[in-house]
């Protein structure tokens, strides 16, 4: 049986899968059922062949509709479930990204992404789309794809936890240097409550501030660099996310402070009183990298 198409729109079609039908009669009876969707434009099942060539208008279509279709009719589409491990998400909002980009994929039933521990449940049809190109997806959202656990097949237990700590090692690095930093450059900064270092920011006039330049730019640039990378790729998407507000905002209190640092006539003549706030980029950044590390450390010891 062959269902004429519903209009002359260009379509586009979507090879199902389908195991159970042994006659003449379930095709008829899945393609009646299949050409009542209302966004179905033509159905063609092919018996030998166990597959369903299906046109629509849209590219991306709910395939869950699909298969409930099918199997309510009794018959099954054969698809596989997989869980992989995704590193980088922040915050709901990430977890949305990652499940719309996944059920884009023409394949791909349904995407559960859980950001407490880093997986993302899929279930998909072989046939249709690969495992491979679920990554693909996951790494063209601006996230990364790790190796499972599953997948590395780890010995035993201790090996798994071994490389939980490798990753949390340049996590801990980066924290440490930018606490040390951050400590000296919000030391530096209260000088007018400090003797000494009031008279040291006198004999040194507005190298001073260049000094807490120096002290902070490793903080904003190099320890912070994860949340300049997260905003580059989200916005690649035309969206925003924690890394953005971070990036955003901890670069407008460092630019504002080397402006200061370096043209203070300027702010002057403007009635403005020329004082950077190095530290207010420098310990934002660090909380942060404290809250992350000490989120990545519990996910460690609970796995």
């Amino acid at each position: 049986m062959h269902v004429e198409a519903k209009n002359l729109k260009t379509v586009h079609k979507h090879i199902l899968p389908i195991s159970g039908m042994t006659c003449a009669s379930c095709v008829n009876r899945l393609e009646t059922a299949l050409d009542k969707v209302p966004w179905v434009k033509n159905v063609n099942i092919n018996l030998a062949s166990q597959k369903a060539t299906i046109e629509t208008d849209e590219k991306n279509v709910p395939i869950a509709e699909l298969v409930n279709v099918v199997e309510g009719m009794g018959y099954h589409v054969p698809a596989k479930e997989t869980v992989i491990q995704i590193g980088g998400m922040t915050c709901a909002s990430c977890v949305r990204r990652i499940e719309q980009a996944l059920l884009k994929l023409d394949g791909v039933i349904s995407a559960n992404v859980n950001l407490a521990t880093e997986k993302g449940v899929v279930k998909y049809i072989p046939e249709m789309v690969s495992l491979q190109q679920l990554k693909q997806a996951i790494k063209d959202a601006g996230y990364e794809v790790r190796e499972s656990a599953m997948e590395a097949q780890p010995t035993d237990a201790v090996e798994e936890s071994d490389r939980a700590q490798d990753e949390l090692k340049p996590m801990r690095q980066r924290l440490i240097v930018a606490g040390v930093l951050s400590a000296l450059v919000m030391l530096g900064s209260m000088h007018m409550f400090i003797p000494p270092l009031m008279m040291l920011s006198k004999q040194l006039g507005q190298f001073y501030y260049v000094a807490l330049l120096i002290l902070a730019t490793p903080v904003q640039f190099w320890a912070g660099w994860q949340f300049y990378r997260g905003a580059y790729l989200t916005a690649k998407h035309g969206t925003t996310d924690m890394n953005t507000l971070v990036a955003v905002g901890t670069s407008a209190a460092y630019l504002y402070s080397v402006a200061v640092t370096f043209f203070p006539g300027f702010f002057k003549a403007q009635g403005i009183m020329p004082e950077p706030y190095f530290d207010t980029a420098a310990v934002i950044i660090t909380l942060i990298l404290f809250g992350r590390y000490l989120e990545a450390s519990a996910k460690s010891r609970a796995s």
